[in-house]
């Protein structure tokens, strides 16, 4: 059965619809699917300006490891290592291993995500 669910942008559009979840105070409550979950880490991959920094970094210059980001950032070490975590969790960037060293590079969904956001930048100078 497929409801039309009120949101705060108003109704869902037709053909969409979400799992009815728990019962607040307002009613029902939409069900986060799988997928929106991990556009939501995705998108909250790039929440921060340390990382959009670190992702241009590794647009100019691939393949580095985590101590080369790091003194590029002039962050600590285990600061530039949550950062990276995080990218990775949101398929920003992608890992190469050589021996012992990780080395870092940036993905097609990253670069994307990047030029959308300086999209929508310059769009709200305008």
């Amino acid at each position: 059965m497929t409801f039309r669910v009120p949101t705060a942008l108003g109704f869902l559009p037709q053909g969409h619809c979400w799992t009815i979840g728990k019962l607040s105070n307002s009613g029902y409550y939409p069900v986060m699917s799988a997928h929106d979950r991990g556009r939501a880490r995705m998108i909250a991959s790039m929440a921060n300006h340390r990382r959009i920094e670190i992702i241009r970094l590794l647009r100019k210059q691939s393949l580095q490891c985590v101590d080369e980001i790091a003194a590029a950032c002039k962050i600590d070490k285990s600061t530039a290592s949550e950062h990276l975590r995080r990218l990775h969790e949101g398929g920003m960037i992608g890992k190469k291993y050589r021996g012992r060293r990780v080395l870092l590079t940036v993905t097609k969904r990253a670069t994307a995500m990047l030029r959308t956001i300086d999209l929508l930048w310059d769009a709200s100078e305008s």
